[in-house]
This record gives structure tokens, sequence and C-alpha cells, in this order.
């Protein structure tokens, strides 16, 4: 087995959520390792960015280069809901319409990665964490196939499945029934919009937006649909690219932070992608994880920072949730999912799933 590699931050996962904690950690001066399984970024279909991530592009000092990428530009989203459809703009101000992005992820998850080296973080692909590492109940680290590596802070941004909570014996509380979503992509014929587009069905919900002149992103969402887990299936069909199935049921681990670590994104809370600001939601937990680790370092009692990140996050996730209640109380044809409220979530005791 090779020496164990030492750092102050460590984050599993180089999605948006950890490459987001990742240059906040360095703009803070602490040493980051970046721990990831694959050896080049996933293909996979495009992400719709709100236009509200802009200022925090800029925060991490990636705007230039995410403008500069040749992502299609979007002024609103088409809905098909309750009423006929109409078109709803993000905005604008004296500079003309606010814009959103179509993101292609490979390239979008090439430029973090390169904007987390550059940072000066040490990353490290094709290594999956295998194990935690903890002593005296703190979390010290992780294993992988080969090696040791030890942080004063542990971060999971490695998405749903909750490694992390997993590895510690925390609760994951659900609060909606199961929801599935298959997404993937298809040649871009026949759009009636360059804008994507949210559609009702008869037990969910329909999304498509273009990616670039050649290629739209979709996704299906079905409620209680029978579809087995997992991700990274593909069916090609008449252009149509089936590339995964997702479980996007809602739910929380309430303990997700504590002494050692911290969890971010969908490694904390996953939400269904009708929010429509998953990314922002990933990178902003990432931002507040690494300024809270920071604040840690430099005096800040760590237990009074770590309740507060769990506050934080619990009251992002209620917030959400509350605004996909109201949507979905909405829809034609699901007017009641028996879905709870998640107010004082981390009081809850998960019900049957």
């Amino acid at each position: 087995m090779s020496p164990p590699f030492k750092t102050e931050v460590l984050i599993v996962g180089a999605g948006p959520a950890g490459s987001a904690a990742a240059i906040t950690a360095r703009k803070a001066g602490l040493e980051v390792g970046l721990l990831e399984a694959r050896s080049a970024p996933v293909s996979a279909p495009g992400e719709t960015l709100h236009p509200g991530i802009e200022p925090i592009f800029a925060q991490l000092g990636l705007h230039e280069c995410i403008c500069a990428a040749g992502f299609h530009r979007h002024r609103g989203i088409w809905v098909d809901w309750e009423a006929p459809r109409v078109f709803q703009p993000y905005g604008e101000d004296e500079n003309g319409p606010w814009l959103g992005f179509q993101a292609d992820r490979s390239k979008f998850s090439a430029l973090l990665l390169e904007a987390v080296r550059g940072s000066g973080a040490t990353v490290l692909q094709s290594h999956r964490a295998i194990r935690l590492l903890r002593k005296y109940g703190r979390v010290i680290g992780v294993e992988t196939a080969d090696r040791e590596l030890h942080a004063r802070w542990v971060i999971d941004a490695g998405g749903g499945r909750h490694w992390l909570a997993q590895q510690i014996g925390l609760k994951v509380q659900f609060y909606s029934p199961r929801l599935i979503a298959k997404f993937g992509w298809r040649k871009a014929v026949g759009l009636a919009s360059d804008d994507p587009s949210l559609l009702a069905c008869r037990d969910g919900w329909n999304w498509e937006a273009r990616i670039d002149a050649n290629r739209m992103a979709w996704c299906k969402l079905r409620v209680s649909a029978k579809n087995s887990r997992g991700s990274g299936i593909r069916e090609r069909r008449r252009h149509i690219c089936i590339f995964g199935v997702c479980d996007v049921t809602w739910r929380l681990v309430s303990k997700c932070a504590g002494l050692g670590y911290f969890m971010l994104g969908d490694a904390a809370a996953v939400i269904d992608p009708a929010s429509s600001h998953g990314i922002l939601r990933a990178v902003m937990s990432g931002i507040k994880a690494g300024d809270t680790i920071a604040r840690i370092y430099h005096g800040f009692p760590e237990i009074e920072a770590v309740r507060n990140y769990k506050t934080w996050l619990t009251d992002c996730f209620n917030h959400d949730i509350r605004a996909l209640q109201a949507l979905y109380r909405k829809h034609p044809n699901l007017s009641s999912w028996g879905v709870r409220t998640a107010t004082s979530a981390s009081s809850h005791t998960p019900g049957p799933h």
C-alpha cells in the first residue's frame, strides 16, 4: 500500500458541489485534496443553469471561462402545466434579458476540474473512496484501494448514494413518494423553441432543452414508477439515447455535518429536477462548507459551525420542497401525492418508504 496522503480538506467527488468547495477552501489558504473515481468527465446530457448562478461563478473566478465556453443561452422556460402553454422569462434589467445556460455536462465538468487544479488543489483521479476512517468519534480520512488519505475535514460531494452517511450509519429521511427520473438526449429536430420547456403529463412531467445546434437534452419524471435504480443505462432507438435512470425522491440527511465531516449537494439532500436550480444549490453548498471550514480553521468553535451549517442546509431544503409542493398541487393529474412538509425536518422520523 502507498504511503498515506495528508491534507487539511479532503473532498470526495469532483462535481459542481465538490469543485466549489475545493476552490473556496483554497481561496482561504487551506490545503485541499479532491478525490474523483472517474478518470475523465462523464458524458451526460446538459445541465440547465439559472442566470442567478452568474454572480456565484464570478465569486469562484469561473464567470469568464463559463461565458466563453459557447454554451447555449436561453431567456426563460415554456411551461405547459395547469393552463395553456405560457412562456416564463427569467427577467431583465437595464442590460437586457437575463439568460440561463444550457451547459454540455462533459465540457462543464472539465472546466470545473481545470479551475480546481488552477486553485492549487491536489486532484486524485481514478481513486475511489472505499472506507471512511474515524478515530475517537471524529472522521479523519478515507481509504482507497491502495492508500489511506488523512484529513482534518472530509467532504462528501459524491451524490445521492449518500456514501458518507452510509459509512457512519446516519438516517436518510424521505419526504415524497418514490420519484424516478430518466434522462438523455436526442437530435435537435422538431423543437418548437430554443428555450427549454416543461410539460405536465399523466403521471409526472417531461422536460427538454436545446444543448447546441444538433442536440437536445430531455428528462422525464414519473411518480411511483417501477423502474429499477441505477445509472449509465444506454438504450438507443430512433436517435434517442436513454443515458440514465435516477432516484430523485425528496430526501435529507439531517446530520449532514459533524466532527470532521460535511456533506454537500445531493450527498446531503435530494429534490427532483423540477426545482430548476440543482446546480446552483450544489455550488452554494460547496461555498458554504468551504467558508465554514475556513472559519473553524481560524478559531471559530467547530460544534457551533457544524450546527450553523446543518441549519442552513435544512432551511434551504425546506424552502425548495415547499416550492415544489406548491407546484405539484397545481399539476392537473397529481393533485395529491401524500407529500408532507419538511419544516423542522431534522426533528422528523422517517415514515414508510
